[in-house]
């Protein structure tokens, strides 16, 4: 292993460099699936030094002679992409769903100076050199070349981001909310609005929650026919948006900042952050009794 490895891609290892041990099997090797069976031959996460080492400087074409090299490089977050050829696509990992500006403003740099693919492979709403949000919470950039990766991770390491584990058969990404303060108070909301709704005999209803229209976050509940939401897409306001079809404009920023703007406070015991406490408290029943 390199010696600078940890500065290059913000990975702190631990332990041995020998492939895993399988201890103590509940079946036998030979059974294994072949995934099972390239981490046993070669510990999966010495594929970035071989990124580092071997494939950026003397080219792509060794990785499919090495067994089980394509799919070590999941581990590194990187995929060949399916064109073939010196492309592939590389995702970055944002635990919690929350990015500071220097890591946004890398990611964007990395996908504007490395991400451009071929002519006829733009997409047809953002053009080249974009990059992807997934639903779970990672951001992936596409048309990267194997020789720009080691740069790439450089970069992202200065501002604390990790491609490491982001794809493959490993733990990948965290994910919740960062403004999960704000989530609190609307659940606590919500969950009254329900109660309060049952009681009153609603029925085939959802709990919404309303904005309110000013620069201070402000929430109120209201309900809405399943009928209605079940099933519908709510889309972004068109008025939102640019006249370029991608970036915001003031009138999303208004909306978004009170979510986001200063602190959220999140009381800890032991080390870990604890988001809510129920007390058991015995309540009279209110509803009538269910009838079938």
């Amino acid at each position: 292993m390199t010696k600078d490895r940890d500065e290059l891609y913000g990975l702190n290892l631990r332990g041995t460099d020998r492939p895993m041990p399988f201890i103590n099997p509940y079946r036998k090797t030979g059974e294994l699936n072949e995934v099972e069976l390239f981490k046993l031959e070669r510990h999966p996460l010495e594929i970035a030094d071989a990124i580092i080492d071997t494939y950026s400087k003397e080219g792509y074409e060794g990785i499919a002679k090495v067994p089980g090299e394509v799919e070590r490089l999941k581990w590194a977050g990187i995929y060949p992409q399916k064109q073939g050829g010196n492309a592939f696509m590389m995702r970055v990992k944002v635990p919690g769903g929350f990015l500071t500006a220097p890591q946004a403003r890398e990611i964007g740099v990395a996908a504007d100076a490395f991400g451009e693919g071929p002519d006829g492979t733009e997409s047809r709403m953002f053009g080249s050199r974009y990059a992807d949000l997934t639903t779970r919470q990672t951001v992936q950039i596409h048309w990267l070349r194997i020789e720009d990766i080691p740069r790439i991770w450089r970069r992202f390491a200065a501002v604390g981001l990790t491609t490491v584990q982001a794809c493959g058969d490993s733990a990948r990404n965290v994910l919740c909310c960062p403004v999960s303060g704000v989530d609190a108070d609307e659940a606590f909301l919500a969950g009254q609005a329900a109660v309060k709704a049952a009681i009153n005999g609603e029925t085939d209803k959802l709990i919404t929650l309303v904005r309110g229209d000013t620069d201070i976050y402000s929430c109120e509940t209201g309900l809405a026919p399943l009928g209605e939401v079940a099933n519908n897409v709510k889309k972004l306001p068109r008025e939102w948006i640019n006249e370029d079809g991608v970036s915001m404009n003031f009138q999303f920023i208004r909306y978004a900042q009170p979510l986001i703007q200063g602190e959220v406070a999140v009381p800890h015991e032991n080390g870990v952050p604890v988001f809510a406490r129920l007390d058991k408290v015995r309540v009279d029943k209110t509803l009538p009794a269910y009838v079938a």
